[in-house]
């Protein structure tokens, strides 16, 4: 029978990377000595590049200049869509280019436009030394976001690492300016997420709505891939 509308769009709500706020482990590359160099269109490996220069300079200079360059528009590291932002470990916003006025104040509970908690998911993903996360954010324009517009909203990828047990930074790419998906496939980690919950969905919907919850709450289960799971 066809699965219940409703239900299915928990199943898909549950796991869809670019709704969800999908964290996945970043890597750091020792061996790395260019920086990056901001281009039209960049990799998920350039994202996490570039927070590792800035995690660089903020060693080389100190956390109170390096706040101080991030906060610059203008600065080494805005690059119009591409920036770097800082919080500390209360939700508390330290440098951020696009939002002056922010800084200094709790924005722990801010959710994006699907209600994602994206501080506290990004402040989760670097207590746990680096990671990426999928989430919506509206793009900079004239160099200004404005969050309060709901309908400038998409999907996002962020790469955050924390910088100290005070504070962490991040940055991030429209999934649009990714090179993996301009050639129309998403970054292997976000692919193995949106086929897992699209293989859920028709689980789901071959089977009736009592066997599919039960499906999803068993840890042996079909809708159960190691990390991966739907709820």
């Amino acid at each position: 029978m066809k699965f219940p509308r409703s239900l299915t769009l928990l199943v898909i709500i549950a796991g869809l990377v670019f709704l969800c706020g999908c964290i996945t482990p970043g890597t750091d590359d020792p061996e790395r000595t260019q920086p990056i160099v901001p281009a039209e269109s960049v990799t998920t490996a350039e994202i996490a590049a570039f927070v590792q220069d800035a995690t660089d300079y903020v060693s080389s200079q100190g956390i109170t200049q390096a706040l101080t360059t991030f906060q610059n528009p203008d600065g080494d590291f805005c690059h119009g869509d591409l920036y770097i932002y800082a919080y500390d470990f209360n939700g508390t916003l330290l440098a951020h280019p696009y939002l002056p006025d922010e800084v200094g104040t709790d924005r722990s509970n801010w959710t994006d436009a699907k209600g994602l908690p994206f501080i506290k998911v990004a402040e989760y993903a670097a207590n746990q030394g680096n990671g990426f996360v999928a989430y919506m954010y509206p793009a900079p324009e004239d160099g200004v976001i404005d969050e309060k517009a709901i309908d400038q909203y998409v999907p996002k990828l962020g790469y955050v690492k924390k910088i100290s047990d005070i504070c962490w930074i991040g940055s991030g790419i429209y999934f649009s300016d990714l090179i993996e998906a301009k050639t129309g496939k998403p970054p292997a980690e976000l692919g193995k997420m949106v086929t897992f919950v699209e293989e859920g969905v028709s689980y789901a919907n071959k089977n009736s709505k009592e066997q599919a919850l039960e499906s999803v709450g068993n840890t042996s289960g079909p809708l159960i891939d190691g990390d991966l799971y739907l709820y």
